[in-house]
């Protein structure tokens, strides 16, 4: 198991890289904690390392993106 202050700064590290690409609106705040949520569960995986866990967040970014995509099409409809 990854001892915690090595894990601690790979969710760091993950977070550092993905936060800048988060679209920044009125809902900023709650995409970091969702990205913060996605990474915990990903890190309570025993064999988690700094790809597992930005793919974790790569997908999750994928997702925001989708809903988001979703909310700007029917708002036109």
């Amino acid at each position: 198991m990854r001892n915690r202050p090595e894990l601690i700064r790979q969710v760091t590290d993950v977070l550092d890289e993905i936060i800048p690409t988060l679209p920044v609106d009125d809902g900023t705040s709650a995409l970091i904690a969702r990205m913060k949520k996605c990474l915990i569960k990903a890190a309570a995986d025993k064999r988690v390392s700094y790809t597992t866990l930005l793919a974790a967040a790569s997908a999750e970014m994928g997702a925001i993106s989708k809903e988001r995509a979703g909310h700007a099409s029917s708002s036109f409809t």
